[in-house]
């Protein structure tokens, strides 16, 4: 123990916890987190993520820090300790590399080392903008305070503190396993030729004609993150005294295909006989791939074909054969594009590890995740619930075998910035990862995601599996799963598409749908934004055309009389939870006989679960209508199933995607007025490959550009620079968050339980843990209203700014069928879909 000059004890990291022994706790993380054999260069990332563990706290040595923390009384900011400590990081890097002609990237480790530790309680930024410029090196080697930006003096102060205490200090860091700091502590030149070096690598670094090629900037950009990723997740785990869990669970390569073969071992008609040969063909190709896989893998199969067991057996006989050549388990990432769809996909895997684990239940979360924004937090080992706050560091470090999760938490992770996202990064080393519905992802990054996961596969042995049941061109080289997808749809007779792309109006397509209801009983009708379709609904209620259903609980009697027709509304127009209680209704409606008529955007189409014998649906790009036709006659249990393909006047389609999408769809449908369900995929494949060579790619070349110059973000404004933060997968216009009090009771919790616990807490711990746990409630009731709308007549605002709706004046704000209530001068911009 060191005796401290100013008669303190120990150096301490937080109270309690000994400086030394954090760091060596982060330090080992840190390298262990590297250390997957499917990481390309894992010697020397795991060597540097040990010296950047090392290194990250060592400012906290200070007087400064140490005081603080001791009287939590500010210090004037002399207390902050990353900077300090990224230039020790970056110090003892170049102890470690060394390439003087700065043409390798292993010769770039001391500016990533440095960022990484410089920003490990934030987020990432650019490096150019954190190195101090040469005038300021020179005014802080001589001391020339009064010209120091304020970063730099306090910095000059912290470094003559530990300066003059150098040997207390040296006697715990000598302990480590880390080159001797004496050099960096004894003389300040050697603290100014740090910066000089990290001065010349962020100029070549950020040079157009850099000494790097751009394979390997790529490689350097993907270390960062992956650095950045260990070193926060080594910290977050010591901080919180996060205990180890048991050994990783084994799941067997064969478990799916088991479960499938005692569950459906009775075909109930051909279609489930070709959904058996389907999976047993996918299932047996998986066993065949060369390991590890040298290109991303796909699966096309038509809707209805049962794509999500298959993929989910292909993933684990991967995972076993990736085991069996690394040496140890790959996690299984399992990515839609979707908050709604995960349920549905979470419980198929659920009820497979409940069927076969058989100490699943006490040990769930250690097995399965589901992972978005609204999650419930819950992690059980052993049948004991760990506390919340280590519940919440294990669900978002993905510490499970499968993970269910959305695009955006991939996504924003692989090409993030973030320190919350990239925190996860390390754990899909070696993973296998499933991207279902993957034509969701927006075609102008397409290009700069094929480069990416290129560098990904390479260089951390990631294996993904692409989903769809229309093949998108987001990897321009593919291994199919199914040998011949073209027969997969020349099987398929379930339904016929008829165009015609005459405008109409709302009012025309009302008297249209009321025919094809009396036909057929039930109608789906899909189009393009909010506004069209509560046009659509007013003229259908009009007409009297079915009972509006508001909500509805499973195991509830129905809210209408069997032999009633239902009208349900879905869209972003109503709050969540009676989105979800409305498609829970319709899927039980519809499997008991009973007809239904629905009025929804696009929130209905991909992967959702329902059956209708006719499919309406607004013009919109190809790929929009087939998914929305996999909604038409998907068990077969019909002849033939109708989609109508229609144009509505005014129907925005072009603001919500665009004009090409919607002129190539126009072009390829204009001429059929009739299309057979095998002519599918051959017409969709055809609007990807005209619409990709018509679509900018400017976006996918700034995300790279961004990507390969370690442009994370900008502290500055600098709009001419791209840079990662500016990669937004889900793209809304200006909206305020508003809490609807559907009912008395909601208003009650919003008063006596969540304004309490949350909003007036002062403890952040116990407030954190609050929201944690209410926050599925609340957002159940949240709507996302559009900010020129809420400025207009914003909405009463609770404590602490939060916008909500009084039960009192719900009617006044909120449509219990249709949503929230827009004026008719404002109806024209709902185009949200």
């Amino acid at each position: 123990m060191c005796s401290w000059r100013w008669g303190m004890a120990q150096a301490e990291a937080r109270p309690g916890q000994p400086l030394i022994e954090h760091l060596a706790q982060v330090a080992e993380g840190a390298r262990e987190a590297l250390t997957h054999p499917a990481l390309r260069r894992r010697e020397v990332l795991a060597r540097i993520a040990y010296l950047v563990g090392a290194a990250h706290d060592a400012g906290k040595y200070t007087t400064f820090f140490q005081t603080y923390l001791r009287t939590k009384k500010p210090q004037d900011g002399k207390e902050h300790h990353a900077f300090l400590s990224a230039v020790l990081a970056a110090w003892w890097t170049m102890q470690e590399v060394s390439d003087p002609d700065l043409e390798t990237p292993q010769a770039y480790l001391p500016l990533l080392a440095f960022l990484m530790v410089h920003r490990h309680h934030g987020h990432l930024h650019a490096p150019t903008e954190l190195i101090p410029k040469p005038d300021q090196v020179e005014a802080w080697l001589n001391g020339d305070l009064d010209n120091l930006e304020t970063y730099l003096r306090h910095f000059w102060r912290q470094w003559h503190d530990l300066h003059t205490r150098r040997e207390d200090v040296l006697a715990e860091l000598r302990d480590l396993d880390a080159p001797d700091p004496m050099p960096w502590f004894a003389d300040p030149k050697t603290v100014a030729e740090t910066f000089k070096h990290l001065g010349r690598l962020a100029y070549w670094l950020d040079k157009p004609a850099s000494k790097l090629d751009e394979d390997d900037r790529a490689r350097l950009a993907l270390w960062g993150q992956l650095l950045f990723s260990a070193l926060i997740d080594a910290d977050k785990r010591s901080a919180a005294g996060l205990p180890l869990l048991p050994p990783r669970p084994d799941l067997p390569g064969d478990l799916v295909a088991r479960y499938v073969a005692h569950k459906y071992a009775h075909p109930r008609h051909d279609l489930d006989r070709e959904r058996g040969k389907f999976f047993c063909t996918v299932t047996e190709q998986a066993c065949q791939v060369p390991i590890p896989p040298r290109e991303p893998l796909a699966l096309t199969a038509p809707t209805g074909m049962g794509k999500t067991l298959a993929a989910l057996s292909a993933a684990f006989v991967l995972r076993e054969r990736l085991a069996q050549h690394y040496g140890v388990a790959p996690r299984i990432v399992y990515a839609l594009p979707f908050i709604n769809l995960i349920e549905q996909n979470f419980r198929v895997v659920r009820d497979v590890l409940t069927w076969g684990v058989h100490d699943f239940k006490a040990n769930q979360e250690r097995y399965l995740l589901r992972h978005h924004h609204l999650a419930e937090i819950g992690y059980r080992v052993e049948d004991e619930n760990l506390p919340v706050a280590e519940a919440l560091l294990l669900t978002e470090g993905w510490e499970s075998e499968i993970i269910v999760t959305t695009f955006v938490q991939v996504f924003h992770t692989l090409l993030g910035y973030q320190n919350r996202m990239l925190r996860k990064l390390h754990n899909l080393i070696g993973a296998v990862l499933v991207l279902d519905e993957l034509q969701s992802l927006p075609m102008e990054y397409w290009d700069a995601v094929d480069r990416v996961f290129r560098v990904l596969q390479e260089e951390m042995g990631l294996t993904v599996l692409q989903m769809t049941a229309t093949r998108p061109l987001v990897f321009l080289r593919v291994r199919e799963l199914h040998p011949n997808p073209p027969r997969l749809f020349s099987l398929m007779r379930r339904t016929v598409m008829e165009v015609n792309l005459e405008p109409r109006s709302a009012e025309v397509l009302a008297d249209e749908v009321e025919a094809l209801a009396e036909d057929h009983g039930s109608v789906l009708v899909v189009v393009n934004t909010v506004r069209t379709s509560l046009e659509l609904c007013q003229a259908l209620r009009k007409r009297g055309l079915g009972q509006p259903v508001v909500g509805w609980t499973k195991g509830d009697p129905f809210p209408l009389p069997r032999g009633q027709r239902a009208l349900v509304y879905l869209s972003t127009n109503i709050v969540p939870k009676h989105r979800r209680e409305r498609l829970d209704f319709l899927k039980a409606w519809l499997a008991a006989g009973e007809q239904a008529v629905l009025v929804a955007t696009q929130v209905v189409e991909a992967g959702v679960d329902v059956d209708f014998p006719v499919v309406v649906r607004d013009l919109a790009p190809l790929d929009a209508v087939i998914q929305a036709a996999g909604r038409c006659n998907r068990e077969g249990k019909r002849q033939q199933g109708l989609v109508l393909v229609r144009r509505l006047e005014n129907s925005g389609a072009t603001r919500v995607y665009g004009p090409v999408h919607i002129y190539v769809a126009e072009r390829l449908l204009g001429g059929s007025r009739q299309l057979p369900e095998p002519k599918y995929a051959v017409l969709v494949e055809r609007y990807f490959q005209e619409t990709r060579e018509r679509k900018s790619q400017q976006k996918s070349r700034d995300l790279w550009d961004a990507y390969v110059r370690l442009r994370y973000d900008f502290a500055r404004n600098r709009a001419d620079l791209p840079c990662l933060s500016d990669f937004q997968l889900i793209e809304q216009m200006p909206s305020i968050p508003v809490y609807v009090s559907l009912c008395a009771e909601d208003e009650k919790w919003l008063r006596e339980v969540f304004s309490p616990q949350v909003l007036e807490e002062k403890d952040w711990r116990r407030r954190q843990e609050a929201y944690i746990h209410y926050r599925y409630y609340l957002h159940e009731r949240m709507l996302q209203i559009p900010e020129f709308r809420a400025k207009k007549n914003p909405p009463p605002v609770w404590n602490l700014g939060l916008y909500w709706i009084p039960y009192g004046q719900r009617d006044q704000y909120y449509d219990l069928e249709t949503g929230f209530r827009w004026a008719k001068d404002e109806l024209e911009k709902a185009w949200i879909v």
